[in-house]
Parts: C-alpha cells; sequence; structure tokens
C-alpha cells in the first residue's frame, strides 16, 4: 500500500503542541541543585547573579528544632551556608565576611521567599553578597485571581508580591581561602570535659531552646581559652548532607562552642563562672568550605579576642571540612533574653553605639576627606575620587562631624546628616571602600582616627576619642498604661492620611488615644474615595 505523503510535506494538518513556558528553563533560569536554592539567574547587563529559592516549615521541618526567645529562626549558618553556595556559581567560593543583620523568622504557616544576590567583582576580585526574604504569596492568588471584577489598579496588588524584602545578612565573596590549619585529637587529658546535656542546659537559660535536630554536640571539652568539640548530623537529617556544601544544623552545631565561654562578662554582673552570659555568632569573616556533604565533625573553637573566635573543623579522619578565621559574637545575657517578647516581623529596633575596641595596625592605604555638610560638593568630590585610577585599592575616609546621634541627648547636624545617608548608598556600590567616621571634634577623637579606621568597621563614631560602632537593638515596648500620652490638644499630621492604612491609623487615634485634632495629607485629598466620609 503506498504510504500517505502528508508526513513528509511541510504542512501539517494537526494542532502544533503549545509551547510551555512556565518552567524555569523557559522563564531564563538554570535549575540549582540545592535544598533551599531551586534556580539561578543571571542579569543580562551584569556578572552577578540572583539564586532564589523557598523555606518553609512544611518542606524543612528540622528548622522548627532551632528556637530562640520563643521564636523559629533559621539559623546564622544556613545564611553561610547559602552565601558559599552562591558563590560556588562563579568561582567565589570563600566567604570574606558575612555579617547577620536581622533575623531570618520562619512563620508557623506559609513559606518565605529567599534571594541571594551576588554583584559584580570589584577591582581585588571581591563579590558582594547579599540574603534577602519576604512571605511567598498564598496559594491560588497571583495576578490571574478574579481578572474581570478587578481593576488595573487592584490587579497588580494581587501580581506575586506580597511585602517588602527584609535583607538577613550581606557580606563579600572572594576567590582567596583561609588555610585549613591542622590540630591535634584528641583534646589532651588536661582538658575539662562538659557533658552534652550540660551545654544544652546552659544555652536553653539564656534563651536558646535547641530541639533534636541542633542538638548535634556530641563531646564537649574546655581547655583554657579552647573549646573542643564533636558534633554529628541525627540519622533522620544525614541523607540531605550532601546536597548541601555543609548541612546548616552540623554548622550551628560548631557554632554554638562560643556560647559556651563566658569569657569574662560573666564577672561584670557579679558571677565569675559566666552562667547569666552567653555569646552568639553575629559575624562571619574568613569563612572557606574545604570539603561537602559531611554529616560528623571535630571542632575546634579558640577565643582569639574578647568577643571573636577562630574555628577550625575536620571530618572523623582528621581532613578539614571548613575554616572560619574571625567568627565574631556578642554578649547576650539570660535576664534580657528572658524579657524580651517574642521574635517577630513586627519587631521594632533601634540603633545604638556601643564602644568598641581599637584595630590592630593596618598598613593598608586610605585617604580623609572631610565632608563639611555641603550634598553636592561631597558627591562630586566622591565621585572624581572613585573615577580616579591610581585611587585603585585605597580607603576613603570620610569624616564628618555630629552628623549622627551617638548619645543621648545628642542631636545631629541636619546640614551633615545627608551626607550619611548618601554614602551609605555609595558603600554599597563600592562595598570595602568607603569608611563613614563621624566625630565630635575633640583632640582625642582626632588622635583616634587611625585606630578607627583599623578596626574593620564601614561606619563608626568619635566621642571623646572612644571608638563607637553602630548596631541595631531589639526596642522593649512599655506597655500601653506606661506609653506616653497623647496630648488631645495637639494636632496629628498623618501623611497618606486618606488612604486605607491613614484612615485605620486615623479612626485609631481618635477612637482609642482622644486625639482631636488631625491633619490629613494624601496626594488625591478631598478627590479620594471616602474621604468625605472620614472627614
Amino acid at each position: 500500500m503506498d504510504l500517505p505523503t502528508y508526513p513528509f510535506q511541510r504542512r501539517r494538518y494537526w494542532l502544533e503542541p503549545a509551547t510551555r513556558t512556565g518552567d524555569a528553563g523557559g522563564l531564563g533560569l538554570a535549575a540549582v541543585e540545592h535544598p533551599v536554592l531551586g534556580a539561578v539567574v543571571a542579569p543580562a547587563d551584569s556578572t552577578g547573579l540572583l539564586l532564589t529559592g523557598s523555606l518553609s516549615l512544611a518542606t524543612h521541618p528540622w528548622l522548627a528544632d532551632h528556637v530562640a526567645l520563643g521564636t523559629v529562626l533559621a539559623p546564622g549558618a544556613a545564611l553561610v551556608e547559602l552565601a558559599i553556595r552562591a558563590g560556588d556559581e562563579v568561582g567565589a567560593s570563600a566567604l570574606d565576611e558575612l555579617v547577620v543583620e536581622a533575623p531570618l523568622v520562619l512563620p508557623e504557616r506559609g513559606a518565605l521567599q529567599v534571594q541571594v544576590a551576588v554583584g559584580e567583582p570589584d577591582g581585588n576580585g571581591l563579590r558582594s553578597v547579599t540574603v534577602h526574604s519576604r512571605p511567598a504569596p498564598p496559594a491560588g492568588g497571583g495576578e490571574h485571581a478574579d481578572r474581570s471584577a478587578d481593576s488595573a489598579a487592584d490587579r497588580s496588588a494581587h501580581s506575586g508580591a506580597s511585602g517588602d524584602w527584609t535583607r538577613h545578612a550581606s557580606g563579600l565573596l572572594s576567590t582567596a581561602p583561609v588555610a585549613a590549619e591542622l590540630f591535634a585529637w584528641p583534646p589532651a587529658d588536661t582538658a575539662e570535659r562538659i557533658a552534652p546535656e550540660e551545654a544544652y542546659a546552659l544555652l536553653a537559660a539564656v534563651g536558646l531552646d535547641y530541639g533534636p535536630a541542633f542538638r548535634g554536640l556530641r563531646e564537649v571539652w574546655r581547655e583554657g581559652s579552647t573549646l573542643y568539640a564533636t558534633a554529628a548530623l541525627p540519622e533522620q537529617l544525614t541523607a540531605d548532607a550532601a546536597r548541601f556544601g555543609l548541612h546548616p544544623a552540623l554548622l550551628d552545631a560548631a557554632a554554638q562552642l562560643p556560647a559556651l565561654d563566658g569569657g569574662t562578662d560573666g564577672g561584670a554582673d557579679g558571677d565569675p563562672s559566666g552562667a547569666g552570659v552567653r555569646r552568639l555568632p553575629f559575624a562571619y569573616r574568613g569563612v572557606t568550605l574545604h570539603a561537602s556533604a559531611a554529616t560528623e565533625l571535630r571542632v575546634r573553637v579558640t577565643a582569639t579576642g574578647p568577643d571573636t573566635y577562630a574555628l577550625e573543623a575536620a571530618d572523623p579522619e582528621g581532613r578539614p571540612v571548613v575554616s572560619v578565621a574571625s567568627l565574631i559574637t556578642r554578649p547576650v545575657r539570660a535576664e534580657q533574653l528572658g524579657a524580651v517578647p517574642a521574635v517577630g516581623r513586627d519587631t521594632l529596633f533601634a540603633v545604638e553605639w556601643p564602644a568598641s575596641t581599637a584595630g590592630a595596625s593596618d598598613e593598608s592605604a586610605w585617604e580623609v576627606l572631610r565632608a563639611e555638610g555641603d550634598l553636592a560638593v561631597t558627591l562630586a568630590v566622591v565621585q572624581g575620587w572613585f573615577a580616579d585610577e591610581s585611587r585603585e585599592g585605597v580607603r576613603l575616609v570620610v569624616l564628618t562631624r555630629r552628623a549622627v546621634a551617638v548619645e543621648e541627648g545628642e542631636t545631629p547636624d541636619l546640614a551633615t546628616a545627608p551626607v550619611w545617608g548618601l554614602l551609605r548608598s555609595a558603600q554599597n556600590e563600592f562595598p570595602g571602600r568607603i569608611v563613614l567616621v563621624d566625630t565630635d571634634g575633640a583632640v582625642a577623637s582626632e588622635a583616634a582616627l587611625a585606630a578607627a579606621v583599623a578596626t574593620g568597621e564601614p561606619q563608626l563614631a568619635l566621642r571623646d576619642g572612644a571608638i563607637r560602632v553602630p548596631r541595631l537593638a531589639r526596642v522593649t515596648v512599655p506597655p500601653q498604661s506606661e506609653a506616653h500620652p497623647w496630648n488631645p490638644d495637639g494636632t496629628v499630621l498623618i501623611t497618606g492620611g486618606t488612604g486605607t492604612l491613614g484612615a485605620i491609623l486615623a479612626r485609631h487615634l481618635v477612637a482609642e488615644r482622644g486625639v482631636r485634632h488631625l491633619v490629613l495629607l494624601s496626594r488625591r485629598g478631598e478627590r479620594a474615595p471616602g474621604a468625605a466620609e472620614l472627614r
């Protein structure tokens, strides 16, 4: 029998299958093999990368065992692992620095969208890295919901965005790994043995209630300023170990050791044992992952300063797994933690300026620019400075005078304060190249400038020769009965006052706080829908 001719013709008599564009490849993304990060995109106009993924207690139930202050938080070790994994994509797997800026709080229900962004390399080969999250949109939502009933403006509110992004960590990646240091094992017979149960009881006393997934310490020893431990993943997590560079629960177990070192802070509270004081990591410097997929570690943590530790970890055969040149901690007291409500996304924070110790001798090159308050002049000078190729590798130290309020009762100079806002943005554009220093003009403060720059902090203040650094501190909100009462004869100004939130706030102030005089400002004013009724 004769074959039909149409299979050999270029005209088809049946419908072509639809081309799918919803998969990662069709959207211009590449898949990533990682338990948290699922896709990576390379922007068309840069050599940076953006990796995306999601976190939830449904997909990562072991995270529910990491509880601080009654709240489930992703450990800082997870942020470190995400940053290193992102660096792998661009051949910059050494984490020069990562500063944890805000807790990554996991919601009881729903998921978080996670983004890890890697910047372009600077002149020294360093790349910026940041970790952000925001709540994922609810299932079934999206811009396709009820299109016929929604206006264009309403539809835009339904489009995937479900809240502002929160930056949890920022740092720098490089291609220069920290060399691993081999250490003797087991610890000397003179080392004091600490039972793991005792260690976790001490951690629980300061609000760190670790569940089984994060109780990885198997043996702990203390010898002078050095802590040793063996740590292992629980059996239910070992199957996932190969998908991480280093499982966050295992790295977190190693990073728990500094919290067992009360140091000298205990004596300050009349507790020489330091039982009321523990140190928790907030910054990691010089992190190198030497081997992946580890399920057990030998760990050595050595105090290198009053708040700084060096961490080395090897596998059971002594082969290096991870090095942390400098793990910087903050003291946390049990009574402070116990008085703080559970952390949430609506927790209030304020900037405090605690004292900092002077840095070591700094031989790197830097120049000083004294900003006198003229924003346009400062901007022009900074732009010209970075355009000068001869200054490549030189840091610019911008010196302002009372641009920020450091001590109680201080008022920032309004002419100079905008310089700090401008140059904070410039610091993101030129990471590691700009140092902001605010001074009170005292002779002792001028003399302390070199020591302040040597700390490596990007922003500092000098007051009477003392070095102060900005840190976020949780604000304790007083009970409503203790709150400052509103003056019923005063006038409250609400910007965006005729919008949804402004209207809610206005009604609350009138009904709950007794406010009788309000000025509601908005772009549409009395023409806004509902404005007449609100008035």
